[in-house]
């Protein structure tokens, strides 16, 4: 049995889900009772419901775990000592093996939330722990956050447009996560996970305006726009400077990557923006119905 912390979140169900496909048998480890509905539909066979902060209940968690898939909540502030606690605690209950959720890029400073994993890593180097390490780039999930927006044909960003950002399909990360969690050759092996080549935001506003029939323009908003809206969802400040710092890196660098290790984690071609552009309609008119 495998544990996964941060299990209620989109990439814990969705990576449970592969596993069920794989028969691999998972223990979620959710913050609120409230999810466990959601763990269990997605394939959990248990559910612990702790803090991710408290040692005690990491460790509670860790008996007779034998592997672990570390997801720490989205721009955590103590991304770094949950890290150093929970690998303590793996070493110390026998749990052999790790397998860390990271990001494409961690060694990139100037984007906090990227250092703090790398970090992590850095910890893992010097554990006992056998690791893989999975670093996936930006989810194309992220363009559904925009749909009220798309629908009123503006696909608005906080950079410019012509930056350029490599994408991934969660599905297809948790496909290829369940895939090496189906074996035993992956130790000590970091993949990044990139399932497109460098994509501007035009060329998304204009692949979403040929697939929905109706022109979709990509516009920029400005940063101090964002963060008013970001304060009245409820971001907290370091999520939101975090992010602020994210957008600042996008704007000068971008977020650029190679789909060939995803390619060869999957044995295909990782989904293409148009095929998840197409797939993310026919949900979203699904729903409608």
């Amino acid at each position: 049995m495998i544990l996964i912390t941060g299990a209620s979140g989109k990439t814990g169900i969705a990576i449970m889900r592969a596993l069920r496909e794989k028969n691999i048998p998972v223990r979620a480890f959710i913050n609120k009772p409230q999810y466990q509905t959601a763990v269990i539909s997605a394939g959990a066979s248990e559910v612990i419901i702790g803090n991710i902060t408290n040692k005690q209940h990491i460790t509670e968690a860790l008996n007779k775990i034998d592997a672990i898939y570390h997801i720490c909540p989205n721009m955590h502030p103590q991304e770094y000592q949950i890290g150093k606690n929970i690998i303590s605690a793996c070493e110390s209950a026998g749990c052999r093996y790790f397998y860390y959720h990271s990001v494409y890029h961690p060694q990139i400073r100037k984007m906090p939330h990227h250092w703090q994993k790398m970090r992590v890593e850095a910890l893992l180097f010097e554990s006992k722990l056998q690791f893989t390490v999975f670093q996936p780039t930006a989810y194309m999930q992220n363009i559904a956050a925009y749909w009220a927006q798309i629908e009123q044909g503006k696909f608005i960003v906080p950079y410019p447009v012509e930056t350029r950002i490599s994408l991934i399909d969660l599905e297809d990360l948790a496909q290829a996560v369940a895939q090496v969690l189906s074996q035993n050759t992956h130790q000590y092996a970091i993949y990044e996970l990139v399932g497109t080549e460098p994509i501007s935001q035009i060329e998304i506003a204009a692949e979403l305006s040929s697939q929905l029939g109706y022109k979709v323009a990509a516009e920029s908003i400005p940063h101090g726009t964002w963060k008013l809206s970001a304060q009245k969802y409820g971001l907290s400040d370091y999520a939101i400077n975090t992010l602020l710092s994210m957008f600042n890196y996008y704007q000068n660098y971008g977020l650029k990557g190679n789909p060939s290790v995803l390619t060869y984690l999957l044995h295909r071609k990782p989904t293409g923006l148009v095929e998840y552009i197409n797939k993310l309609i026919f949900s979203l008119r699904k729903q409608e119905r």
